[in-house]
């Protein structure tokens, strides 16, 4: 929950933590107090100041231009027969190589392998509604009765009068 505050926000929840831990240190064992104070104040020293410019407004848009570019080339160069494997399975020709090392450049790997697995998902869906231009024939119907050989027994009877 730290991380999605903003600097002095952060600061002043740090402040309060800390304030509660020594209320509660004061009450409970001071060993498992200072340890809990200990830990908190080894994360604010980790990373107080650290911006996460990966997940800015232009960065972001540059990891999807990135992502559409390459996606664009998947679906351009999909005739030919993909020789590189991203992660996730996917796979994609040599002409997608460079295309791919940007996107992977521009986002986060968490945001490529998220955006492989939309993608493979999206395609599976595609492939599995798109008929190829046959007609839907609907689901699988049952042999009637008369496209059955019918037994000798059952000539007999539909010929001779009961």
């Amino acid at each position: 929950m730290l991380n999605l505050l903003t600097l002095p926000e952060r600061t002043n929840a740090l402040k309060l933590q800390r304030r509660k831990l020594k209320t509660r240190a004061s009450k409970q064992n001071s060993e498992e107090a200072s340890a809990a104070m200990a830990a908190l104040e080894a994360y604010a020293s980790r990373n107080a100041d650290e911006v996460h410019t990966d997940v800015l407004l232009k960065a972001r848009q540059a990891c999807y231009k990135s992502r559409d570019a390459f996606y664009d080339c998947l679906e351009k160069e999909s005739n030919k027969k993909p020789t590189e494997i991203a992660s996730v399975g996917l796979l994609y020709p040599a002409e997608c190589k460079a295309l791919r090392a940007q996107f992977v450049n521009h986002c986060r790997a968490s945001w490529v392998k998220h955006f492989d697995r939309l993608y493979c998902k999206n395609k599976r869906v595609r492939r599995l509604l798109d008929d190829g231009g046959e007609t839907r024939r609907g689901p699988l119907t049952l042999p009637q009765p008369y496209t059955f050989k019918p037994s000798s027994a059952e000539l007999k009877r539909s010929v001779l009068p009961n």
